[in-house]
């Protein structure tokens, strides 16, 4: 058998066993997916980090000032780091309606955070990423669920904000099939990350285990991945809708997954520790299932770009030297039985109508309204090879040491 069919099956079979596991974990846990009920409203602290987002930032405090919260019990601070746009005006704009404006020296999204930490008052304390906004009713469906002393974090459901290009429909399918996994893992309690767009914390986990890991790209994953260690519990939201902006060229997005991916190998390796039964079921199966997957990925993307350079180079040297066969352009051979029974052609129907399901299911939990299937055939086509490139170059920039930026600030 050779290499790339190996490949292939082992990506079928881990694909359907992992898609199968995670579906059976949310239909057996159908009444976990309501949210728990205020039943006292206590003080939150917001803070929003900001570099140079004069486009966005209005509507990300306008969101915050509409939320459904008594205004008495909400404290929202503004740290421009070091921002060389209209930024800070804006925000002094806001000073009157209650909003604190911070302004530093640009020194990262954690240095930022923990300014913010430092002048947070509130018992639970957020970060909102100034390119989104927050639904009226966000907060008020995720305190409810700090009834539970365990609970350290709760997450919101994230998603896109008006996908218009075909890149940011692709990015619309996998973030709606994040919410989907997100609360699959949080049933598990094996999430690993807290997304920056407005996960609602309890402040005393910092007070008391530490602020913001400056030097870190993925902060948001730094601190789901500490919280895990001191075997505290992080919730989902499906009720909390948050809105992102999409990174709509592929440089942005390009840059974007490098700096998430390379924050990412660099959190398993730090937590290394957190690999084995010691933590459950975000030990056992979360984190191998992180790294089995893009080792997967990154073989099959390898072996197929190998591959299509040998044989392109093959045809280019029979081209010259032998003659092109043009006939060969124009023959089909179909097998219908090797199409019917073999093993890979079956464990590949199987994925697909899996992966048609969990779609469905996605959409159903996520409440979205805009028609997707577009969306999620170019997801089918493209996502695998992006997913690949995106890892394939974090290594890179792992391997060689090169450095990421947030804002002007080299990480």
């Amino acid at each position: 058998m050779e290499l790339g069919l190996i490949l292939m099956y082992c990506v079928a079979i881990f694909g359907l066993f992992s898609s199968f596991f995670f579906l059976l974990v949310l239909l057996e846990s159908k009444n976990k997916l309501s949210n728990p009920k205020v039943k006292k409203f206590k003080k939150v602290s917001v803070v929003v980090p900001a570099y140079n987002e004069e486009k966005t930032i209005k509507k990300t405090l306008d969101s915050l000032l509409n939320l459904n919260w008594p205004k008495s019990k909400i404290q929202i601070i503004v740290v421009d780091d070091g921002s060389t746009d209209n930024t800070s005006k804006i925000v002094k704009e806001y000073a009157k309606k209650g909003i604190t404006l911070i302004q530093q020296k640009n020194k990262g999204k954690g240095c930022a955070m923990n300014a913010g930490l430092a002048k947070a008052e509130g018992e639970f304390f957020v970060c909102l990423d100034a390119d989104s906004v927050v639904d009226k009713n966000a907060l008020e469906s995720m305190i409810g669920f700090f009834e539970d002393e365990s609970v350290m974090a709760v997450t919101p459901t994230l998603k896109l904000n008006n996908p218009k290009t075909w890149l940011d429909k692709i990015q619309n399918v996998e973030y709606i099939i994040g919410i989907y996994l997100r609360k699959t893992f949080s049933i598990i309690n094996a999430l690993n990350v807290t997304p920056g767009p407005f996960t609602v914390y309890r402040k005393w986990f910092f007070d008391k285990f530490g602020g913001y890991d400056e030097a870190n790209l993925t902060e948001d994953m730094e601190i789901a991945m500490r919280i895990q260690k001191h075997h505290y519990k992080i919730e989902n939201s499906l009720a909390a809708y948050v809105f992102t902006k999409p990174a709509s060229t592929f440089s942005a997005l390009m840059k974007q997954r490098v700096r998430w991916y390379k924050g990412a190998l660099d959190n398993f390796i730090n937590y290394r520790a957190l690999f084995g039964k010691d933590y459950g079921d975000f030990g056992v199966i979360l984190l191998p299932s992180c790294i089995i997957s893009i080792a997967l990925v990154e073989f099959v993307c390898a072996y197929l770009v190998i591959k299509n350079i040998i044989e392109y180079s093959k045809d280019i040297i029979n081209w010259y030297y032998i003659g092109f066969d043009f006939h060969n352009l124009f023959v089909f051979r179909f097998d219908w039985f090797m199409f019917t029974f073999r093993p890979l052609i079956i464990l590949a129907t199987a994925g697909f109508i899996c992966g048609i399901i969990i779609i469905l299911i996605a959409k159903k939990i996520s409440n979205e309204k805009e028609p997707i299937k577009f969306g999620y055939l170019l997801y089918l086509i493209f996502y695998l090879f992006l997913f690949g490139l995106w890892w394939a170059v974090a290594i890179y920039y792992k391997i060689t040491g090169k450095k990421i930026k947030w804002g002007d600030n080299e990480i």
